[in-house]
């Protein structure tokens, strides 16, 4: 029998551990719980850049439109002031009046065109900027849950670790007491004389002896 203490009983039980350790399956389902949330920030972070520089690009086009507007009346201002300043001496015919009429329409729709693209520019950026609020709440909700989720996953880890860990060392204190026990039997045993544990009487037969003598 072995005694307390024998390698091959703890070789045995670290061959247990290491074939199938309660805590894997939890600790992969948290590292694949963590790469998911590590990935979904980058996407966030890359779709907020991309974003911003489209946010941007749209306030460098209004900004040039307004400058190309600006410069457009300036030049319309111009020719204006100089066709009256040409036709002065013939200011009071109907051509003039005509001419100056044509010139006022052309002014007014220019302007007009001009402020409808500003109007739909500025509509579109709003309207882009409401589905990026949108997205990105999407995101963060999403990023939310699964950190509750891992949060969860982890209390679980948590208790299963200390549950295993009090079945192991109530298995250990058992070994402990059946090494105890087999290593008290044996040394009993060997204790006792080698021809008292079997006697023959005179017709052959035999009778085994206990460790204490009784038959």
């Amino acid at each position: 029998m072995a005694a307390y203490g024998n390698p091959s009983i703890h070789g045995n039980s670290r061959v247990h551990q290491s074939e199938d350790h309660p805590y894997d399956r939890p600790y992969g389902k948290m590292i694949d719980m963590s790469n998911a949330i590590q990935e979904l920030r980058a996407m966030l972070l890359a779709e907020q850049q991309q974003r911003a520089a489209e946010v941007t690009e749209l306030r460098n086009e209004v900004h040039m439109l307004r400058e190309a507007l600006k410069q457009e009346t300036q030049n319309r201002d111009t020719v204006v002031h100089k066709l009256m300043k040409e036709l002065q001496p013939v200011n009071q015919t109907k051509d003039f009046d005509e001419l100056r009429t044509q010139l006022r329409k052309q002014v007014t729709v220019l302007e007009a065109g001009l402020a409808d693209e500003v109007r739909d520019r500025r509509a579109a950026e709003v309207m882009r900027d409401t589905k990026d609020a949108s997205r990105e709440a999407d995101l963060r909700s999403g990023l939310n849950a699964l950190c509750q989720d891992l949060a969860h996953h982890k209390t679980i880890y948590g208790t299963t670790k200390d549950e295993h860990k009090n079945q192991i060392n109530r298995c250990i204190h058992d070994l402990h007491l059946l090494a105890g026990g087999v290593q008290r039997v044996t040394q009993a045993w060997t204790t006792v004389p080698l021809g008292n544990l079997q006697t023959s009487d005179v017709n052959g037969s035999s009778a085994g002896v206990c460790p204490g003598g009784s038959k």
